[in-house]
């Protein structure tokens, strides 16, 4: 996983909301692996693992997935900003499915604090490991793009929330869509 922040920057994984088993997050050799539970990143209260740092102002993630546990149709992969670990935080999300249910690549958000979810279906992923993902901030307006080898982008989405926070969270996210392990690497 490439995680495009200040150097020496470290992902601190946390659960958010109630998951059936307890996620975990572990750096090896420049590479993460966040593995996590959970009913779901949608809706108005979300239930996932999280792995995060703190960000002020402008700037991007972005992760190359290069394997994910096909545990369910729409369970999640990706890079998100987030305002909080609240389970009905404002966020952006860009993610990618299973490489075998072919639901491919997706933007989520939820402009407004406990409210709903929206998203918007992208490209068709790839196969592993050729699937990156990209969220970048400039100012109020997270943009989400998608591509197969992380230097050509596709931009899926750009949402513009109201008063975002200087300070908010970015990070990697998984959500397996039920109680079994989901891993992103």
């Amino acid at each position: 996983t490439t995680l495009a922040t200040s150097s020496g920057t470290t992902l601190i994984g946390a659960d958010i909301g109630l998951v059936g088993v307890a996620g975990s997050t572990s750096l090896s050799s420049g590479v993460y692996t966040v593995k996590g539970s959970g009913v779901d990143i949608y809706y108005a209260q979300d239930s996932f693992h999280y792995a995060s740092t703190s960000i002020t102002g402008d700037g991007e993630i972005k992760a190359r997935i290069t394997s994910q546990t096909n545990t369910a149709s729409w369970a999640k992969a990706g890079v998100m900003i987030r305002e909080s670990r609240a389970v009905g935080s404002r966020h952006a999300i860009m993610y990618v499915t299973p490489y075998e249910t072919r639901n491919g690549f997706e933007f989520m958000s939820r402009s407004a604090t406990n409210g709903v979810t929206t998203d918007v279906v992208g490209p068709a992923n790839n196969a592993p490991p050729n699937n990156w993902v990209r969220l970048v901030r400039a100012g109020n307006t997270i943009t989400g793009y998608a591509s197969a080898n992380g230097t050509t982008w596709t931009q899926v989405k750009a949402i513009t929330f109201t008063s975002l926070p200087t300070n908010v969270m970015f990070g990697l996210c998984v959500a397996a869509i039920g109680d079994s392990y989901h891993s992103l690497i």
